[in-house]
């Protein structure tokens, strides 16, 4: 069609008006407007009297609207689907965006919810998200081209029903405090779920097993329950706990399937050995002394018994000399006595709880010697032109000072003229008048103390 003017009315043909036998360069607008699908070829026809007649050759496409169709919806679940269609005419024109519209009223169109698939030519799929469980859906495909967008038939399906699940906990009891290493009775719960596509899967936290059955060593960290028909019957779970570690192991079991989690609390304490440390030993005397400790650490249980062991020989424990405290934690003393003097004594602290009984550090002292008793019973007799003196041995004395002087009542007797570390002493020294005394000593010979 042509016209003379852009927005003006179009005809099958124009006539041109020269002035003084001359055409101005004038403007010719010609429009496409077919009326028949396919290539349209043609020509338009310049003619005047008297003048050689021209053709100009004219091409167009004439186009329709797309055809697509919905074929198919599979993999449907409680939230989505798949929707297969396909391109079955482009109207001779390429599509440029096709996919599938979705509603719950029917009759879906690009202004409800849909997938964009771009440019197709033939089969396309259209992925379905967000859906609602036990619902019912319209889908239809869509396909765009330059004479517009068009639908396909429309289909409908139904999304899966929601899964359910209901867990009785009514017989499911804290585990409380464990010895680590050692295993708790079991407590149980049961398990029963609905409209499941997926294995139930449970899972315990650190410390805890679960098990079909209630002995033996099938307990684990997980266990799966298989669905039949989507279904699980109400199912007994036994569970255990067997901590490896100390410290609150309270924790959550995990319960899940697909679309489907829950939680259950589970409790438990691990017990270890208490942490305890051998402090100094102080006011020693000859017969006692005092020895401190300290338990860092309970083992997450209550101390039963601490103190200090302590002996003649090394690594002192509970089955020889020990001295008890009532301190549940921290620093502790307590007071040794009964003690021998001038004797070594090896010592640790220990504290006991449900896991046993721990030690500290071994240490050492070493009492006083303590007052020595005068040697009894002094005798003096003369043996082949010798003085000998003789008397009893006194307990805990290492050696003996032999003093003499001729003034018994002398306070300074000086020196000792001798030591021994026997009970008798010949004195060679003769021809006057002597007095001795004996004095005990705690050291070897050559030593000072008394």
């Amino acid at each position: 069609q042509l016209s003379l003017s852009e927005t003006g009315d179009y005809g099958n043909e124009v006539i041109l008006y020269p002035t003084d036998y001359i055409l101005a360069p004038t403007n010719v607008y010609i429009r496409f407007s077919p009326t028949t699908t396919g290539q349209v070829t043609e020509f338009i026809f310049p003619m005047t009297v008297g003048a050689q007649t021209s053709i100009l050759n004219l091409v167009g496409m004439g186009v329709t609207n797309a055809t697509v169709e919905t074929a198919t919806v599979t993999l449907i679940t409680q939230e989505s689907a798949l929707v297969s269609a396909r391109i079955v005419d482009d109207g001779l024109d390429p599509v440029s965006q096709c996919g599938i519209c979705w509603n719950i009223a029917g009759l879906p169109t690009l202004a409800d919810n849909h997938t964009e698939a771009g440019a197709q030519s033939g089969w396309f799929d259209g992925s379905l998200t967000g859906l609602l469980s036990s619902t019912e859906y319209f889908v239809r495909a869509y396909a765009t081209n330059l004479a517009g967008t068009v639908y396909g038939n429309q289909v409908s399906f139904n999304t899966l029903a929601a899964p359910a699940l209901s867990i009785d906990t009514s017989h499911l009891n804290p585990f409380g405090p464990v010895v680590v290493g050692g295993i708790s009775p079991v407590d149980t719960l049961i398990v029963a779920a609905t409209e499941l596509n997926q294995d139930l899967v449970l899972s315990a936290p650190l410390g805890f097993g679960l098990s079909l059955t209630p002995t033996g060593r099938s307990f684990n960290s997980t266990l799966s329950l298989i669905p039949v028909t989507g279904n699980i019957d109400p199912t007994l779970v036994y569970i255990r706990f067997a901590p490896q570690q100390g410290g609150n192991l309270s924790d959550y079991l995990s319960v899940s399937s697909a679309h489907l989690d829950s939680l259950v609390m589970v409790f438990g304490i691990g017990i270890t050995l208490p942490e305890v440390s051998s402090g100094e030993a102080t006011d020693i005397t000859s017969d006692s002394a005092v020895v401190s400790g300290n338990i860092s650490s309970t083992g997450w249980d209550d101390i039963s018994a601490c103190g200090i062991c302590y002996g003649i020989n090394h690594n002192p424990d509970l089955s020889g000399m020990y001295a008890d405290s009532d301190v549940e934690q921290g620093e502790f003393c307590v007071s040794l006595s009964a003690l021998h003097g001038y004797t070594n004594y090896y010592y640790r602290a220990f504290a006991t709880n449900s896991a046993g009984t721990s030690y500290g550090e071994e240490y050492s002292f070493c009492t006083l010697m303590g007052s020595l008793d005068a040697p009894q019973n002094l005798s003096i007799s003369m043996v082949d032109g010798t003085t000998l003196l003789s008397w009893d041995a006194v307990q805990n004395a290492s050696s003996y000072g032999i003093f003499r002087s001729t003034d018994p009542y002398s306070i300074d007797w000086g020196a000792p003229v001798g030591q021994t570390s026997a009970t008798t002493w010949a004195d060679p020294e003769l021809g006057n008048r002597y007095y001795y005394r004996v004095i005990a000593s705690s050291q070897p010979l050559g030593g000072g103390k008394r």
